[in-house]
Order: C-alpha cells, then sequence, then structure tokens
C-alpha cells in the first residue's frame, strides 16, 4: 500500500519526463460543502469552469468482497465527481422525451447542449477558437470525433438492437410468409 507521498512523486515524475499534471485542488479531511467549492475553480487549460473533480484517499483501498470493486482490489479508492451542467446524458432526457428505439432516437439522444459545450470548451483551452462564425469548422469535426470516440460502444450497442430487432420483426414475417406460401402450394400440386 503507498503513502500519501505517492502522489508527490507522481508529480515529480510527470514534472522530470516532460507530462502536463493535473493539480491537486485539495488536501485533508473531507469537509462539508468543499465539494461545491473546487467545482468552481478554473480549469488549468484554460478560463472555463474544471469539468469535475477526482477524490482519492490515500489511507483506504477498493474491499475484495464485493463483485463490483474485485479487479480494483488493493488499489486507492478513487471517484469522480462531474458538474452537473456538464454531464452529456441526462437521465430526465434519456427517460422522457428522447425515444432510443429508431436511429433518429440515438441521434436525438447525443446532441446535446452539455456535449456542445465540452467541445467549445476543449476549443477554448486549445486556443482554436474565439466565437466567430469561422470556429464552426474546428468546432463540427471536435462535436463528431468526441461524440463518437466517448459514445461509440453506446452506438454500436444500440443500433445493433435496433437493426437486430427490426431484423427479428421482419425475417419472422418472411419466414412464415414464405413458408405457409410453400405449404400452400404443395397442398394446391397433390
Amino acid at each position: 500500500m503507498a503513502n500519501s507521498g505517492e502522489k508527490w512523486i507522481k508529480h515529480i515524475i510527470a514534472d522530470e519526463i516532460g507530462f502536463e499534471r493535473i493539480p491537486i485542488l485539495y488536501e485533508g479531511a473531507w469537509k462539508e460543502g468543499i465539494l461545491k467549492e473546487l467545482l468552481k475553480t478554473k480549469s488549468v487549460l484554460g478560463n472555463e469552469l474544471v469539468e469535475g473533480v477526482v477524490i482519492k484517499n490515500y489511507t483506504q483501498t477498493y474491499p475484495i468482497d464485493f463483485i463490483s470493486t474485485k479487479n480494483y482490489f488493493g488499489f486507492h479508492l478513487v471517484g469522480k465527481y462531474v458538474r452537473d451542467d456538464f454531464k452529456e446524458k441526462l437521465d430526465k432526457e434519456w427517460g422522457k422525451k428522447k425515444k432510443h428505439d429508431s436511429i433518429e432516437g440515438v441521434i436525438e439522444a447525443l446532441l446535446t447542449e452539455p456535449r456542445l459545450n465540452k467541445a467549445i470548451q476543449h476549443l477554448k483551452e486549445e486556443g482554436k477558437i474565439k466565437n466567430e462564425k469561422r470556429d464552426l469548422k474546428y468546432l463540427i469535426p471536435e462535436f463528431i470525433d468526441d461524440t463518437l470516440l466517448e459514445e461509440g460502444e453506446w452506438i454500436k450497442k444500440r443500433l445493433w438492437e435496433i437493426f437486430s430487432n427490426e431484423f427479428k420483426r421482419r425475417a419472422t414475417n418472411f419466414v412464415v410468409k414464405t413458408y405457409l406460401e410453400r405449404l400452400r402450394k404443395e397442398v394446391e400440386e397433390m
């Protein structure tokens, strides 16, 4: 089990090999309201607020007795909290107005303002956009690439479910119709 000095060693190593490191925003005992304050922090990548925070407990490790954490046994406890306005899939949107049983529904579920805000923030942090119409040449591919990268597996799964359900329905109709027609012809030929 590593001690709390491990995080500083990681910073030293990152500095030594020239990797950008994530700053430590808070260290110490957890206090009520600290999370709210941390989410007001400006990102080191630009003037936007941080997307969220990762919370690490260097004094505890994942327990082995839970199936969901068995593979992480021995690793330090870690959690991630993302700002509500930065979350890309809002449960209420998914549950209420978005239907995921069609290609249109899948596409609509992915076209969210928080996802667009994320693309805008990344491009601002990289200095590629300046709040002008010509930003669109960077923004459109950033939005599309980010969506496909982050949601590719979900998209494939949903589209496969949509296809397989439709295929099963149509295959059933085809087999019934074709087979019954064959049986009818056999009866007529008798």
